[in-house]
């Protein structure tokens, strides 16, 4: 019977997954279908490539050596005589939106990063070719190494910090440390807690701000206090920053 029930929590599990991959593709299909601002960024040939590769997310790269980005994928006997828009130097960041794999397991990664104010888009030559599911993920790091996990969290502390920093120069802050001073601030009414915008992304310590504290602001200031944390956090804003060119 142990048997009988261990086999029936094995396969649906397995159907779950199933499940869980099958409603990720249709998000993916839906998403890219609808992301028409690809055409007008990469063409129409990387707007099917990224319905069918299932394109879901964006992927950050470091740059490792100095790389020359191409309005378009090029013939590669034409590298060195075609016209390239600009260099990536190395430690910057770029975000990779899709692929392109000509032959011969080479790929073309399409970028996007910003210059200044200026989104920018265009094609880097990845010698190593990419696994596409999902997003654009390359074999190698020779010339471009994935920047995820504690690298990033590294850098997000960096500007939590700088975020803190002004929130605390601009606006006047209160604190609870226990279950009694959390209740006094919530039955004021007057207070709104702001916690949720001061976070430790890598685990290490600040000497800036607590994760055991819980911070609050006067109620009429959490709006722009909002807005100063998406200064710092949105996402478009968050890109601008992290992929200048």
């Amino acid at each position: 019977m142990r048997e009988f029930i261990y086999t029936i929590v094995d396969m649906m599990k397995r159907i779950l997954w199933f499940a869980v991959f099958i409603i990720v593709m249709i998000i993916s299909t839906i998403k890219n279908i609808a992301s028409f601002d690809v055409i007008s960024d990469y063409g129409f040939d990387q707007y099917w490539r990224n319905i069918y590769q299932l394109q879901v997310i964006d992927t950050y790269y470091k740059v490792k050596t100095s790389t020359k980005v191409f309005s378009d994928p090029v013939l590669i006997s034409n590298l060195n005589n075609e016209d390239y828009m600009f260099y990536l130097e190395p430690n910057e960041i770029f975000a990779a939106t899709g692929f392109y794999i000509p032959d011969n397991n080479i790929c073309w990664l399409a970028i996007e990063g910003y210059i200044n104010e200026t989104q920018v888009h265009g094609y880097v030559l990845e010698p190593s070719s990419c696994l596409g599911f999902f997003g654009a993920y390359i074999n190698d790091d020779t010339t471009f190494e994935h920047f995820v996990g504690y690298e990033e969290d590294k850098y997000k502390d960096s500007l939590m910090k700088e975020f803190f920093l002004e929130l605390t120069n601009t606006y006047q802050l209160y604190t609870a440390n226990t279950s009694l001073e959390k209740q006094k601030f919530k039955e004021t009414g007057e207070y709104k807690n702001i916690s949720s915008f001061i976070k430790n992304f890598s685990g290490s310590e600040s000497i800036y701000y607590s994760n055991n504290i819980t911070y609050y602001c006067q109620y009429n200031q959490y709006l722009f206090i909002s807005d100063l944390y998406d200064k710092y956090f949105a996402t478009k804003n968050y890109l601008k920053r992290l992929t200048q060119i």
